[in-house]
């Protein structure tokens, strides 16, 4: 047997037969769902990234399967945010080494991260905001009418940047 680049794991000689490869593909959509991260999901599942990516990039099912997986674990963190931000986090509370009770402690933090990213109109930091979307670039300064100088010199340079790293996104400006 053959180790695994970068690792001591060793992997077969023999590449997956068909019906193996469906059920490994389904094994690691599952656990893509569960833990959200691609290189843990390929340790878990026994393959390699390399082959994640490759399986991906052939397979527009799997890569389809994927990206619902990753939704839905981002889903879970998501929820989990909410949770420690609204209901909080009992933490325990020490004297002289023991422990006399607990505390309820809120995540503010959490909490602007969610309104923030449920209503950016409303709870984004004022500032030049850039988006790309599909390619589509947008630069704004939050409507501002007069703009510094040096803040729109700033701002034309990022679009010259975007615009250099997606020429569609000149069409968007």
């Amino acid at each position: 047997m053959l180790a695994t680049k970068g690792t001591n794991r060793p992997r077969s000689s023999r590449p997956l037969n068909r019906q193996q490869r469906v059920l490994r593909k389904r094994r690691v959509v599952e656990l893509l769902g569960e833990l959200g991260c691609v290189a843990i999901t390929c340790r878990a599942a026994g393959i390699s990234t390399p082959t994640f990516y490759r399986w991906k990039a052939n397979d527009p099912n799997f890569a389809d399967q994927c990206a619902d997986a990753i939704e839905l674990a981002t889903d879970k963190l998501e929820i989990e945010a909410r949770r420690r931000a609204v209901d909080g986090i009992l933490k325990p509370v020490y004297r002289q080494g023991k422990q006399v009770g607990t505390v309820r402690v809120y995540s503010d933090r959490l909490l602007s991260l969610l309104l923030t990213g449920n209503r950016p109109e409303k709870y984004r930091t004022p500032g030049a905001h850039i988006t790309v979307k599909n390619h589509r670039a947008t630069v704004s300064a939050d409507g501002a009418t007069d703009v510094a100088p040096e803040r729109q010199a700033m701002l034309n340079r990022l679009r010259t940047i975007i615009i250099g790293a997606y020429p569609e996104a000149e069409h968007a400006a």
